[in-house]
């Protein structure tokens, strides 16, 4: 039968009539209970909000949700209104990923969308979206770093978010004036509490838990605030004459999931948590991911794979969506990456030791805020063997760098 004589009036009754079986008439009852436990998210209180629903067709049915909440306390709720975290994420939501996926539909794109969808949203104080666990996407423990299949479509993945983006610009509809700068480089409350104050903890850690070879590199992790925050603020300058993209921000493994195949190999990933997100070089997104989340050794022994897997995803998906500016080549972004090689330090240094630490003790956020960062780590965050083995070659390397 050939389906050239469907009428598209009755093709269109009968997606009516699916949806009305398929719509939710009645709620019957809410429960909400923690999505995370404590210690894995600091900027939002995270739930999972599950319905039981009576659909169109009369059959009863479960959905489930993510809430995104301002977190309750005081000094919490103050230090994410200044970051402006809500706002930053239900832009995103509302205009840059609605226009990428228009995008997407223009080229009948056959790789998959990289972020949820959002439900319903509450200016500036709580976020609906749905729960991709229902649709079998699955978060990796943070303690365990990624591999090296994750690593490659991570970067696969942020080349196609960060092309997009750069074509939503050159055709007008992306204004980078409409971007904050970047927080972790530009907001000098969170490069102290977070950066300064982590950096001085680890000397402290190093010089009282590990052998004294080691005294003398972490002596030069001690340096004044305003040093830090100097070196963050020159390497962070936006200059528009280099290529730029909106960057996701905060792309470590605890904001993103993974479906998987019948053998557990990786095969897509959602991207969550914009609420930094930023305009600037891609190469703070490439070297927070690589640096944060993948496995120091695999990442090391397959550096220039990994890069090259990012940048010839960028090249193909600014050709794919017609970009017709000039295309950045990979010795440049290799160069960029190296340009901000400082931000590198701060990664493998506090984030790291908080975003990998066995238990939900790693940071207490309202403490950090309150002392204004003279207490709120926790107090073995940077003498496990596991954070030595992983983290001191890299120490080294940022030494034999000249980045300390």
């Amino acid at each position: 039968m050939s389906s050239t004589n469907l009428d598209p009036a009755v093709m269109e009754a009968v997606l009516v009539m699916q949806n009305q079986e398929l719509a939710v008439r009645r709620v019957l009852k809410c429960e909400a209970r923690p999505a995370l436990p404590k210690g894995e998210n600091y900027l939002s209180l995270v739930s999972r909000i599950t319905l039981e629903v009576v659909l169109g067709n009369g059959r009863k049915s479960y959905k489930n949700f993510i809430l995104k909440e301002v977190p309750p306390e005081e000094k919490n709720q103050k230090f994410v209104h200044n970051l402006g975290v809500f706002k930053i994420e239900t832009e995103m939501y509302l205009r840059i990923l609605k226009q990428m996926e228009e995008l997407m539909d223009e080229v009948h794109e056959t790789e998959e969308l990289l972020w949820g969808r959002l439900i319903f949203y509450q200016p500036y104080t709580y976020l609906l979206f749905e729960d991709l666990k229902a649709s079998g996407f699955l978060m990796t423990p943070r303690q365990s770093c990624l591999d090296l299949e994750h690593g490659h479509l991570v970067l696969h993945s942020l080349g196609r978010f960060h092309g997009m983006s750069r074509v939503l610009e050159e055709r007008g509809i992306i204004n980078i004036k409409d971007f904050k700068p970047y927080a972790m480089i530009s907001d000098k409350n969170f490069i102290k509490l977070f950066f300064h104050c982590g950096l001085r903890n680890l000397s402290e850690a190093m010089h009282q838990f590990w052998e004294p070879a080691w005294h003398s590199l972490a002596n030069k992790l001690i340096m004044p605030l305003e040093t830090l925050q100097n070196k963050m603020l020159e390497i962070g300058k936006l200059d528009e004459s280099r290529f730029n993209v909106v960057n996701h921000g905060d792309c470590w493994s605890n904001n993103m999931l993974f479906k998987y195949d019948w053998n557990h190999r990786p095969i897509a990933v959602r991207f969550l948590d914009f609420q930094i997100s930023h305009y600037n070089s891609p190469c703070w997104d490439i070297t927070y991911f690589m640096f944060t989340s993948i496995e120091p050794k695999i990442r090391r022994e397959n550096y220039e794979h990994l890069l090259r897997t990012y940048t010839n995803s960028l090249l193909s998906t600014l050709q794919k969506y017609h970009y017709s500016g000039r295309l950045p080549t990979h010795d440049k972004i290799a160069a960029e990456m190296e340009r901000i090689a400082f931000f590198r330090l701060t990664l493998v240094g506090p984030l790291h030791a908080i975003m990998t630490a066995e238990g939900t003790d790693a940071m207490d956020m309202e403490k950090l805020l309150s002392s204004g960062g003279s207490s709120g780590f926790g107090k073995d965050l940077y003498n496990s063997e596991s954070y030595k083995q992983r983290m001191g070659p890299e120490l080294l390397m940022l030494e034999k760098q000249g980045l300390l």
